[in-house]
């Protein structure tokens, strides 16, 4: 298949027309071309949607958020009742950050603060890296890998929050463990 167009783009009908010819010549007694044909077509069809895959269609939706002044171990109570490592933080309905497990250890207990005392907006990330749910999922593997994340935030092209994606659902859903080993190879360099 490597003589196919690259990944962003469909096949055209003469690649795919001939290649269906050329394996079912020859095929076997009682099964008609055309059967054959439309079966291969049907395959193909099918690799090509999961190449195409939106972000939409793996990503988690209906994102639970926290506020700036919450304290972080209520942030940290939260992520451990949703079993997640990342909540968007919201203020007057907009998206000012993201508070992770890795921030919680990373500036506040390996610091020394207290947990009770140190609030969301102290230890956030203000950097939000997001990619929107119309994009396919190659632009949020190679956003992942620029930013060296393994969990992004996903926004309509309003800007609005509308799920999560982590490396673990780009692997589950798009069925690519190639381009997810990637990934994660890539996001784990640092």
């Amino acid at each position: 298949m490597s003589h196919l167009p690259s990944t962003g783009s469909k096949p055209p009908l003469h690649y795919i027309l001939p290649l269906t010819s050329m394996v079912f010549k020859k095929s076997p007694a009682g099964k008609s071309l055309d059967t054959l044909s439309d079966f291969l077509n049907s395959i193909v069809t099918n690799i090509i949607r999961r190449i195409e895959m939106t972000i939409k269609e793996i990503m988690t939706p209906h994102v639970e958020i926290i506020k700036p002044e919450i304290s972080v171990a209520e942030a940290a109570q939260k992520m451990k009742s949703l079993d997640c490592g990342i909540l968007p933080v919201y203020e007057n309905d907009k998206l000012i950050g993201m508070i992770t497990d890795r921030d919680i250890v990373i500036r506040s207990s390996a610091e020394g603060h207290d947990p009770k005392t140190d609030k969301v907006r102290d230890i956030m990330t203000k950097k939000v890296v997001y990619c929107y749910e119309d994009e396919p999922v190659e632009k949020m593997a190679e956003t992942m890998e620029k930013n060296q994340i393994r969990r992004l935030i996903i926004l309509n092209r309003q800007k609005r929050l509308v799920g999560i994606c982590s490396l673990g659902d780009m692997a589950l859903a798009s069925h690519n463990m190639k381009l997810s080993g990637e990934v994660l190879e890539k996001v784990s360099e640092h």
